[in-house]
């Protein structure tokens, strides 16, 4: 018999939908969702053609009337998952997609199309919801040799309307994308070696852009002029990841400074953390504290890429609510039960000749707190060689 265990559940992205935040699973192979009002973490069940090991298989989720999309990174897969029956669908991606080892990371709804923008390469992918398979058509982001190298490495930005505005990893310059007639620009932002760290809007016409050292600009698109409005007094290197704007605050989000910073007409506030709150270590695959948000008019949500505690903060407030998001044991016991199981794991595993009763033992014990704690021999051999995957 397995004991129930409780067990950090690391994410990086959610939708917000019937009052539940639906996501996938950072470190593993399985979707949750947890119930905002009572703050329980549910798990749901496990991706196909992914096994037990496979880590950062989705990167981001995006919500379409009754089903959500998990947005493949390290899978080679388009996952929809219908939150009334529970079913999921898989569809396979291009093979053009196929041959790069990560996806994604950023993409977006327009009508019923899904535009999902490359982390490497520089081919946008396209997929028709209402009939259900990848549009043929091939359309490419060259690279502008004024900007130096810009292909690839997009990140989730802002929209305006039909347009998206994507930073481009290390880069000075932004992408804009028009959804709607699949046409773009480069727009160069920055000065000498300062880059993008994120995008956010401002208003039909301006948008905010927030520097690796820190600083943010007001952008306007149609003058071409930017302004300094905010300059970053710290010693970290990187010290935000996003800019939440509501009403008349700014709130800076962190990527490596440790606080949460309100901005409102020229006055620094902290955001107070809860009691219980411990910034976890950053991982450095993901790059800083907190890997994304929601936001709605009442509250938002920041996701914490290495903690087990969602964070969330009603908007006429300044201190921070903790949830507490765990897992336990159930998912081995599911894991367990699928058909294919045995066989995938005997066949990665051939020469270690596990059998299903040791494996169900190592489950038992295998959590991200006490991975540590495993004994030397076949149970890390093979906890190491899933981890290598």
């Amino acid at each position: 018999m397995l004991h129930k265990e409780k067990r950090i559940v690391h994410f990086i992205d959610g939708v917000y939908h019937n009052n539940y935040l639906w996501f996938s699973a950072l470190e593993w192979n399985g979707f949750y969702r947890i119930n905002m009002k009572s703050n329980d973490t549910e798990f749901l069940g496990i991706f196909d053609h992914a096994d037990v090991f496979a880590s950062k298989i989705y990167y981001q989720t995006l919500l379409y009337h009754k089903y959500i999309f998990f947005i493949p990174w390290f899978s080679d897969y388009l996952a929809r998952l219908d939150t009334e029956t529970m079913k999921m669908k898989y569809w396979k991606l291009p093979q053009n997609i196929l041959e790069l080892e990560a996806k994604f990371r950023t993409a977006y709804l327009q009508g019923t199309e899904i535009i999902m923008f490359p982390m490497f390469g520089n081919i946008v992918s396209v997929f028709d919801i209402e009939k259900e398979e990848y549009v043929n058509k091939k359309i490419e982001i060259c690279r502008d040799q004024k900007f130096g190298k810009t292909n690839g490495d997009f990140m989730q930005g802002c929209r305006i309307k039909s347009k998206v505005y994507l930073p481009s990893m290390f880069r000075n310059c932004i992408l804009e994308y028009d959804l709607r007639i699949h046409s773009y620009r480069w727009i160069k932002l920055l000065e000498n070696r300062e880059t993008v760290a994120g995008i956010t809007k401002y208003s039909e016409t301006e948008l905010l852009i927030l520097s690796w050292k820190g600083d943010i600009w007001k952008y306007d698109l149609y003058g071409d002029d930017k302004k300094l409005i905010y300059t970053y007094s710290g010693e970290k290197d990187c010290p935000y990841a996003y800019i939440i704007l509501h009403e008349d605050s700014l709130y800076l989000i962190p990527a490596f400074e440790e606080n949460v910073v309100m901005l409102k007409k020229d006055k620094i506030n902290l955001v107070v953390y809860p009691d219980d709150w411990k910034l976890q270590t950053v991982d450095p695959s993901m790059g800083w504290f907190f890997s994304g948000y929601h936001k709605s008019e009442e509250e938002f949500l920041l996701y914490p890429c290495k903690g087990n505690m969602l964070l969330k903060m009603k908007t006429k407030q300044s201190d921070l609510e903790g949830v507490i998001c765990n897992d336990d044991i159930q998912r081995e016991i599911v894991l367990l039960e699928k058909e294919n199981f045995e066989r995938v794991h005997r066949d990665r595993y051939e020469e270690s000749k596990i059998s299903i009763k040791m494996l169900t033992k190592l489950l038992k014990n295998l959590n991200i707190e006490n991975k540590d704690r495993l004994n030397e021999g076949i149970g890390m051999k093979i906890w190491k060689k899933g981890q290598e995957q």
